[in-house]
């Protein structure tokens, strides 16, 4: 299943509101929204669809390692 990205407009609106480097799990909230309860509750509700739609997290295999042993 393809993980859903979005669009260009919502690209371009959040790079305004936070401009710079994405930073992972934070949420940034327009201050125009703090008056709008509906439109927060519907993007919340988006991405929690989003992130149930992206498949597991499957842990990545440990690689042997290369350092050689010191003798004692």
């Amino acid at each position: 299943m393809p993980i859903p990205r979005p669009d260009e407009e919502i690209k371009q609106f959040f790079a305004a509101v936070m401009p710079g480097k994405p930073m992972k799990e934070y949420v940034t909230i327009p201050e125009q929204w703090h008056e709008a309860p509906d439109t927060i509750t519907a993007w919340i509700e988006k991405s929690l669809q989003w992130v149930a739609a992206m498949p597991e997290k499957v842990p990545a295999k440990k690689k042997p390692s290369t350092k050689k042993k010191k003798d004692v």
